[in-house]
């Protein structure tokens, strides 16, 4: 996922400066001499697309770099509950370890104790 905002970013970053570079053609040309009242119109709506291009583009961009950035926490915190995860399984794995040889102990000594008391019973 980080790559791929990697390269969202790159491709808005290109498409940015793509838009600048058509920004400073259009003035060129925009600057190349005299241009009826037609074409001029047509200019002054091409400069504004281009602005509202910038513009969306910067937008997208920074929405990328939130987006990253958010990516970045949500891995770091899921890192961190992973690890956390983790060691709680290994204890529990360590109680239910204990837990096991208890019964075990316990059911010996149960043996025991019947065992014993049978041998008293007779003797007595």
């Amino acid at each position: 996922m980080a790559e791929d905002l990697e390269i969202k970013q790159r491709e808005h970053l290109k498409l940015l400066q793509e838009t600048r570079d058509n920004a400073d053609v259009l003035m060129m040309i925009g600057e190349g001499g005299q241009r009826n009242t037609e074409s001029s119109e047509a200019f002054k709506q091409m400069k504004e697309r281009i602005h509202l291009l910038t513009e969306e583009n910067h937008i997208l961009f920074e929405q990328v770099t939130l987006l990253r950035v958010h990516h970045d926490a949500v891995t770091k915190e899921c890192a961190e509950k992973m690890v956390e995860a983790t060691a709680k399984i290994q204890r529990y794995d360590n109680v239910k370890i204990d837990l096991d040889q208890t019964q075990i102990e316990r059911d010996e000594l149960i043996r025991a104790n019947a065992f014993l008391e049978t041998k008293l019973t007779e003797v007595t």
